[in-house]
């Protein structure tokens, strides 16, 4: 099994309905593909996924993201085997973030340096954390 994390720019702002309408299908078509994952939104019109599942359906999904004229600048920060999902319960979760953190990781060699130290199968749920502060104190 595949997890990928990968940041990219929207062509256009998203409004509500559009966001739960990109959801929606997301789930829908993950599900189908065994896909699990979360999508990380900010208000400058950055998002962050991450991806869990096949590694043969994952390569599919990046290909179809890279290819939908909704995305530019598809930066693929962190692709690694894992052996458990994070996200197991959820075809597709969508998230508000700050930008601020969303933004860090557009530095894929910074991001490099720090995701070589995390062990397998953490990096998707390392970053989620992160950009939804959601550590515990004896966590940081």
């Amino acid at each position: 099994m595949q997890e990928l994390v990968y940041i990219s720019e929207a062509t256009k702002a998203f409004s509500t309905s559009e966001l739960a309408e990109l959801v929606s299908t997301a789930r829908k078509n993950n599900a189908l593909m065994d896909i699990t994952g979360i999508l990380l939104f900010d208000q400058e019109k950055y998002f962050l996924q991450v991806l869990e599942g096949p590694e043969g359906n994952i390569q599919a999904l990046l290909s179809k993201i890279k290819n939908d004229p909704r995305n530019t600048d598809v930066l693929v920060v962190h692709v690694g085997n894992i052996s458990h999902r994070t996200f197991n319960d959820w075809s597709m979760s969508l998230k508000e973030v700050d930008s601020k953190r969303l933004n860090l990781f557009k530095n894929k060699h910074l991001l490099g340096e720090v995701i070589s130290e995390v062990p397998s199968g953490l990096v998707g749920e390392l970053i989620t954390r992160f950009c939804l502060d959601e550590y515990t104190e004896g966590e940081r």
